[in-house]
């Protein structure tokens, strides 16, 4: 904090001295109202220099007068040090006191404000509406979210089972396909057999009894076998279109929760204006250190202002001109190197200020004594000058 009042003071210091600087080579310079330039018999040139006088008479005039109540002002704060420099005893304690406040909470204040934003302003206004629903809201959203969840691994289960239940379905169809296949070829081979045992029998005079007894049996053998295989697979096939029947059902009632789930979801989205439970959880965090933050910039605030109110009350006991100014700059009440150098600044501003009155001074002294030289050395010029002399008094005056 001291950096930057000195680094202030300094280009204050600076700027007064650059000030200066101009006057001082203003100065130095010739005032240009010289009768010896212009023709005085020259009605044309004789108005205008005696006009161009009055305007810088008026200008001085003026710039003094600003001047001079600025003069009075720095006298006035100078005056106000000295008071304050001679207080003593208990108001002193007490000043010193409030003063530290100040200087201590000013910059716990600045700390705070310029502290980066934990949420921004139209989120914090959002939550601070939503505080009292916003745990309850939580709470069901996390209920609904979790539920979403669950019904998202019933869904892929049940998909799951459901190409389970297809596969079992094409498997006992293709095996049931086989074996009426399978059960042809037998027929065939059957057919096959007995034409070639009665070739034997008829064409060749050969015994082929226990052929037809060797066929029956192994045909009578792999036609049951076949059946069997053939009531399995179609038993096969009645339980997996049962299963698969049962896990759409189950599949269409689960779907039914996750639309209505959803559309809970959405509803509780669009009332507390978030896009997931996490958004609106980080919300309700960011918005409570947010506000411990402001609370803690409130009391700051309220302690500051109970401590520049009381810096004041002592103040306007001994009468000064501006006490409120001392609140920008209560350090230099505490520090007396900081005092001597808020003086030094004044100092340096009544001086150059002093410097500017005397600069206009002798520029409307000079003026005016053009004017009264030009009436004595011409008389015959001297109405006509009067006159404009006499007009700008009176505009003075009103």
């Amino acid at each position: 904090m001291k950096i930057f009042d000195r680094l202030f003071r300094r280009k204050k210091e600076k700027e007064a001295e650059l000030l200066q600087e101009g006057l001082e080579e203003a100065g130095e310079q010739e005032i240009s109202l010289d009768r010896e330039d212009i023709d005085v018999f020259d009605d044309v040139q004789r108005k205008q220099f005696v006009e161009s006088c009055l305007e810088q008479m008026a200008e001085a005039s003026s710039e003094i007068e600003s001047l001079n109540g600025e003069y009075q002002l720095v006298n006035s704060y100078l005056k106000d040090m000295e008071e304050i420099e001679a207080i003593k005893g208990e108001d002193k304690k007490e000043l010193d006191e409030h003063a530290s406040g100040i200087v201590m909470l000013s910059f716990d204040t600045k700390k705070y404000e310029g502290k980066k934003r934990i949420i921004s302003e139209k989120d914090y206004s959002k939550m601070e509406r939503l505080e009292e629903v916003a745990e309850e809201g939580m709470a069901k959203i996390k209920e609904a979210e979790e539920y979403q969840n669950a019904i998202h691994q019933d869904l892929h289960r049940l998909e799951g089972e459901k190409h389970a239940c297809l596969y079992r379905k094409h498997e006992a169809g293709v095996g049931i396909a086989n074996i009426r296949g399978m059960a042809v070829i037998c027929v065939c081979a059957v057919f096959a057999c007995i034409a070639l045992l009665a070739f034997l029998q008829f064409a060749l005079k050969m015994d082929a009894k226990i052929g037809y007894v060797l066929t029956a049996g192994i045909a009578a053998l792999a036609l049951t076998a076949l059946y069997l295989k053939y009531m399995e697979n179609v038993e096969e096939l009645k339980r997996a279109s049962g299963s698969l029947n049962k896990v759409i059902l189950l599949q269409n009632k689960v779907k039914i929760r996750y639309i209505n789930n959803t559309n809970l979801l959405e509803y509780l989205y669009a009332k507390y204006e978030i896009s997931s439970g996490r958004e609106l959880e980080t919300l309700r965090r960011q918005y409570k250190e947010e506000k411990e933050e402001r609370e803690k910039l409130r009391q700051v605030v309220e302690e500051l202002d109970y401590h520049q109110k009381q810096l004041v009350r002592i103040l306007k006991r001994y009468h000064l001109f501006d006490p409120l100014i001392w609140l920008h700059q209560a350090e230099a009440l505490l520090d007396k190197k900081e005092m001597v150098e808020v003086r030094h600044n004044l100092i340096v501003r009544r001086q150059n200020l002093r410097k500017q009155m005397e600069y206009n001074t002798e520029l409307a002294n000079r003026a005016s004594s053009e004017l009264k030289e030009l009436v004595k050395e011409y008389p015959a010029f001297a109405d006509e000058v009067l006159g404009k002399v006499s007009e700008y008094e009176k505009k003075q005056k009103k």
